[in-house]
């Protein structure tokens, strides 16, 4: 036992003074829970945070369908292929692909979708060369065919080669372009998706 204050003896039975030591527990925590309030009142209007720091990512995926259709088909058809990717290698599919990664990569694609600029664009996003190896080639692939369905049910003007590039004014695809209506390019031998109309 112990001695309170007043000289008696406090006789603690087994496992009371465990109960004992959380009450005293859960009371320090209400105190310092009290004590922050009391000073974020004493805080002046100058020192409180204007509003949450935006991060440096993509909007919320769930907003891009309405807003950005190309990058939601990318996104959509990058997380099927990296899932898999991930199946057939017996991997966490966020062991094969950060999901941080394919957002953002699927929000900003490259000026250019190749292969290599997939690779390029997954190295900057730090994976690794086993990871880089795995799925450049094919996620290049499934976003070109991704951005083309898109933007064929838009409208507007654009390319989207058949070579595994996608190429437009300011880089990007623009709505419009269709699967539907091909020209070869005599020149170079290059086979063209060109938008209807």
């Amino acid at each position: 036992g112990g001695r309170v204050d007043d000289g008696r003896e406090l006789l603690l039975r087994p496992g009371e003074l465990a109960l004992l030591g959380q009450a005293v527990g859960e009371g320090v925590a209400q105190l310092q829970q009290h004590l922050d309030v009391e000073r974020g009142a004493a805080v002046g209007e100058s020192e409180l945070p204007l509003h949450a720091a935006r991060g440096d990512g993509p909007p919320p995926p769930r907003t891009w369908a309405a807003r950005h259709p190309e990058a939601a088909a990318r996104l959509t058809a990058g997380r099927a292929l990296v899932t898999a990717l991930a199946d057939e290698h017996d991997l966490p599919v966020e062991n094969l692909l950060q999901p941080d990664a394919l957002r953002r990569l699927a929000w900003s694609p490259p000026a250019e979708v190749s292969a290599e600029t997939v690779a390029a664009a997954l190295r900057a996003s730090r994976a690794r060369a086993w990871q880089v190896a795995l799925v450049a080639a094919p996620l290049a692939e499934a976003f070109v065919e991704a951005t083309a369905a898109a933007a064929g049910a838009g409208e507007g003007a654009g390319e989207v080669a058949v070579d595994g590039t996608v190429a437009a004014a300011g880089g990007t695809v623009s709505p419009g372009a269709s699967a539907d209506t091909e020209s070869a390019t005599a020149a170079t031998g290059e086979t063209k998706i060109t938008p209807q109309g």
